[in-house]
């Protein structure tokens, strides 16, 4: 248990989540990686989104590769029943996403698709008002598809009117070793520009030299 309260997780969690919003929300980060490294911060001090963050950050999660589908559907059923009953706190989702191993939520999330004809995402996104609903599905997305998530975060950094050098940094520094190849191939088909040109344009000197560096760019 640290200073904070939380029990560590075990060293086989993985799980990245990040988001912003203004002044309002600050920043929230959630960075768990299978390496054993972890790190968080919570700015949102709201009971209710600490309901689901904390959980995240602390639950035992299966890191294996087995999965029961007849539990897979179970829960892809229960989680459409409590997302169309608009009861996106309940104890029911959060329990299924923090802990269920991530190939059990790519079987469950699987069957929500093809069960109910659309993905889950889409079913998140009905009142863009809602703070807690956003953050639930920046946690769903980043659970189902990673790379397709954090791309998002690089390509929002490094776009941004002068970057967003913490947001890069975090990213390239956090996911380099755990998942950058799959990140830089879904940059380069989302952006028709290799990641590595996207940050030797944004980015200078010693700086872009450690990016660089750090997402294996052989020149660096």
């Amino acid at each position: 248990m640290d200073s904070l309260g939380y029990n560590h997780p075990p060293p086989a969690t993985m799980l990245g989540l990040h988001l912003t919003k203004g002044a309002k929300w600050k920043r929230i980060t959630v960075g768990l990686l299978s390496q054993g490294n972890w790190g968080y911060g919570l700015l949102c001090p709201e009971k209710i989104k600490e309901k689901l963050l904390v959980p995240l950050i602390t639950a035992y999660r299966y890191a294996g590769d087995e999965v029961n589908m007849t539990l897979a559907r179970k829960e892809a059923n229960i989680l459409h029943e409590k997302i169309s009953d608009k009861a996106y706190n309940d104890e029911e989702i959060i329990r299924i996403i923090s802990t269920r191993s991530k190939a059990q939520l790519s079987a469950t999330f699987n069957h929500y698709n093809d069960h109910h004809g659309h993905e889950i995402i889409k079913d998140l996104e009905a009142d863009d008002d809602d703070e807690y609903l956003k953050l639930l599905r920046a946690a769903i997305e980043c659970l189902k598809t990673p790379e397709k998530y954090f791309e998002k975060v690089l390509r929002l950094a490094i776009k941004k009117l002068g970057t967003d050098e913490w947001d890069l940094t975090r990213v390239v520094a956090t996911r380099a070793e755990v998942d950058m190849e799959r990140i830089k191939e879904e940059y380069h088909r989302r952006n028709s520009v290799t990641l590595d040109r996207a940050i030797a344009a944004d980015t200078s000197g010693d700086y872009e030299k450690m990016l660089l560096a750090l997402i294996g760019h052989r020149d660096a």
